[in-house]
């Protein structure tokens, strides 16, 4: 799509332009349609590579979409966008205030919108600080209105405002009676819109005005210029253009900025974000952020010119302040929260397990924790990880102090941490856990006999009556070795083998006595190792009436 400017008539402000639409691989017939601000303009079908069509541009309006948008014979469908050339448009009026907003914050005080209407002898001066209010809450620029006011009746002392009460000499509609207006024909071929006060017409001017800005008409020059039914730049324009910029540059800029919105959360770590933002008549230039620990703190403050900023707190409760400044060094009123800021990280106390090994008849075992914080700890956070170089499994979150956990066989870690209200958190602390093989993983060269018992771990345990014979396993890595088994009266001796290197184990033995009772899930041998791969055999060298063996679970710590 691409534009083309064809003519221009001073006498209605507005620019013919030629929109050639060329689209690529499409079959003909094809179908067009052109639409300017949202509204189609003009549309057709036509065969062939390109169609040209000539369209109106309002250069009264700053800025103006034009999209096209064509469907080919096999309903394919394409579309481009752009904005209105301006070219062969006049451009705008450069006087002093032409191109400010006319729907902003207020450029000067209330004071002194009142003291404007007191100097030039206004009759609406009973009413001016409602109407100042109306105005302000409407985001119409009170300068701007009074700009207008002087332009259109000396501010209310000259012409048929005097009668009507009409702020801007606004022609009588059917809206306007929603603001109280009757009907008034003076003669001269216009109705106007009669108030029963100067605050209705304002009311009713404010409205206006917001139409204005939402259909475009959003600068002092391109709304007065819409006002007057002439276009921008003309003779009649600027005469008219200049009235209200000139009372516009005697007024102050007295007007503040107001801070709109201030952004920080209630709670917060060392690093606190603040998000804040303003709104000016002309444009908020910078910000002033004040901050004081406590209640008898120093104040302490920074500028920016951004709408964000980050702080760097210690611990305790902090206010923190922000206020805007406009061109005109004018500023707002201060806008303040208050925030708690923890920046210590909780410490862990205490991190213990129900095992080292495990030997609970269901393979389950318990970890239990502690941690403290300068505030409060609120939760904790564990996870596991499988040793030597698993990767941590996701965090669970808990109030509670302990867990209980079930995990396949093999040696694990288990990690937990403390967390605070503002999630700073403690290093992870670790404990670690062999879950070991159950007597199933393993078998002797002959004499394996499988049980169950209630009592022992995982609900099995496997016995050898078998003098002679024995199991053995490898394994690559390790640092440590545990047989879990039986005891009792009529068991009997094993020797245990680790790398060449034998030791015996009478399992008739307990506590450096001859058994009474069985018992179940004990560690019957243990012993450190060197990293690397180890060889393991366990014989069964009983005799004299105890040649039983009832192992319950062998494994190596990784």
């Amino acid at each position: 799509m691409a534009q083309s400017g064809v003519s221009y008539d001073s006498t209605t402000n507005k620019a013919r332009v030629r929109v050639t639409i060329t689209p690529t691989n499409a079959v003909d017939p094809w179908r067009y349609v052109v639409a300017v601000r949202g509204t189609t303009v003009v549309s057709g079908s036509v065969t062939g590579s390109s169609v040209a069509v000539t369209i109106t541009n309002d250069c009264s309006i700053t800025t103006q979409s034009v999209t096209s948008t064509i469907t080919d014979a096999q309903n394919r469908t394409a579309s481009a966008a752009s904005t209105l050339d301006r070219s062969l448009c006049p451009p705008p009026p450069d006087y002093p205030h032409a191109r400010d907003h006319i729907i902003a914050g207020p450029t000067l005080t209330e004071d002194s919108f009142v003291d404007r209407l007191r100097a030039v002898s206004s009759p609406a001066l009973s009413e001016s600080r409602y109407i100042y209010r109306t105005l302000v809450a409407g985001g119409v620029n009170p300068a701007f209105s009074l700009g207008t006011f002087h332009a259109e009746s000396h501010s209310g002392t000259r012409g048929y405002a005097t009668y009507t009460k009409n702020w801007g000499n606004i022609l009588y509609y059917a809206w306007t009676a929603d603001f109280g207006a009757t009907p008034y024909a003076p003669g001269n071929g216009y109705t106007y819109a009669k108030f029963p006060t100067w605050l209705a017409s304002v009311r009713a001017y404010v409205d206006l005005l917001q139409r204005y800005d939402r259909s475009g008409y959003t600068t002092v020059s391109s709304a007065s210029a819409h006002w007057l039914g002439t276009i921008e730049g003309s003779t009649r324009h600027l005469t008219y253009l200049n009235n209200i910029t000139a009372v516009m540059s005697i007024l102050p800029d007295d007007g503040v900025p107001v801070m709109t919105a201030l952004s920080v959360a209630t709670y917060n770590r060392g690093t606190v974000p603040v998000a804040f933002n303003a709104k000016d008549n002309l444009g908020v230039t910078g910000f002033q952020i004040a901050t004081k620990r406590g209640a008898t703190g120093t104040w302490s403050y920074q500028t920016t010119s951004s709408k964000s900023t980050t702080l760097q707190l210690v611990s305790g409760w902090w206010t923190i302040g922000v206020r805007a400044t406009d061109a005109a060094g004018n500023w707002s009123s201060w806008k303040y929260v208050r925030v708690s800021v923890d920046s210590s990280a909780p410490a862990m106390t205490a991190l213990k397990g129900s095992y080292v090994v495990v030997r609970s008849v269901d393979g389950r075992f318990s970890a239990s924790w502690s941690g403290i914080d300068n505030v409060g700890v609120t939760r904790y956070q564990y996870r596991t990880r499988s040793r030597p170089d698993g990767t941590p499994s996701s965090a669970t979150s808990t109030t509670a102090k302990s867990a209980t956990f079930s995990l396949p066989a093999g040696s694990w870690e288990v990690q937990v941490r403390a967390v605070d209200a503002v999630n700073n958190s403690s290093p992870w602390q670790i404990i670690s856990v062999l879950v070991p093989r159950d007597d199933r993983a393993f078998a002797y060269s002959s004499g394996t006999v499988l049980h169950t018992a209630t009592t022992t771990y995982r609900h099995t345990f496997t016995e050898n009556r078998t003098p002679g014979s024995s199991l053995s396993f490898t394994t690559d890595d390790g640092d440590a070795l545990y047989v879990i088994g039986r005891v009792g009266p009529a068991y009997g001796r094993m020797r245990i083998t680790v790398d060449g290197v034998s030791v015996i184990v009478d399992t008739g033995f307990y506590g450096g006595q001859r058994a009474t009772t069985i018992r179940d899930r004990l560690v019957l041998y243990s012993v450190s190792l060197a990293a690397g791969p180890h060889t393991v055999s366990i014989a069964n060298t009983g005799s004299a009436g105890r040649i039983s063996l009832a192992i319950d679970a062998i494994d190596v710590r990784r």
